[in-house]
């Protein structure tokens, strides 16, 4: 039986500072992956739970984490800012995808786009401020970090929630400077969630494409197509 890092690998893309654009010399590079478990392997005896996720950093050269796709699918579905912000990251330049089987491809943009599907305002919604309260948190532990996570969060998710797109990158100028000032821990815990509490309340009050719930049409979309990739990756 493979280990998680031995699975076919459908989407790597790149997460952490260096997307945001947030890295300092000494940063290191962050990778997430989704992959998928061959069906014969998941349905073996002694498999166990199939909702996990992995972290490991030596498969490569930096930090990375993965998710099996149902596990991915699950985490979307339920607006977890982690796996929805794979929606809408880079591919990784330097991964080269192989085709899980020589006439069934699986592109990465694919994986995105329907992965997308499962994006609904009052899942979104509630994983972005849950994210951000759970970031102030952890303030005392690394300030500049988190207070700059919470707003970046909260920052990006409203544009998901107002445009049902966004972007990794956090802007030079704008609300980027005031990310960049939460990083340099050059404000109180006070002030940083003053300005959190200011985009929740944006946030609960916007208007959105997104469907205020996930519908059973997009449901049995995304499912209908990871039962055909369960299918086609039998071993």
């Amino acid at each position: 039986m493979k280990s998680p890092e031995e699975q076919p690998v459908l989407l790597r893309v790149v997460v952490g500072s260096q997307a945001h654009g947030l890295a300092r010399p000494d940063s290191d590079h962050d990778y997430r992956e989704v992959f998928v478990i061959p069906t014969s392997e998941m349905l073996s005896l002694g498999r166990g739970r199939m909702r996990f996720a992995w972290q490991t950093d030596n498969k490569f050269t930096d930090d990375e984490g993965g998710y099996e796709i149902a596990e991915w699918l699950h985490l979307l579905s339920n607006g977890a800012p982690n796996a929805v912000e794979m929606c809408f990251a880079s591919h990784d330049p330097e991964w080269n995808a192989e085709p899980l089987r020589p006439d069934f491809n699986v592109f990465p943009t694919e994986v995105q786009q329907r992965g997308r599907l499962l994006l609904a305002r009052d899942r979104v919604q509630a994983g972005i401020i849950g994210y951000a309260m759970n970031s102030f948190r952890k303030i005392p532990e690394k300030p500049g970090k988190w207070k700059a996570g919470m707003l970046r969060v909260l920052y990006q998710g409203l544009t998901l929630i107002e445009t049902g797109s966004t972007s990794l990158a956090v802007p030079t100028v704008g609300w980027g400077e005031t990310v960049r000032q939460a990083a340099a821990n050059e404000m109180t815990d006070g002030e940083a969630l003053d300005v959190a509490h200011t985009l929740i309340a944006q946030i609960e009050a916007a208007d959105s494409p997104l469907p205020p719930k996930i519908t059973p049409d997009q449901w049995a979309a995304v499912n209908d197509w990871l039962l055909t990739l369960r299918r086609e990756v039998w071993s």
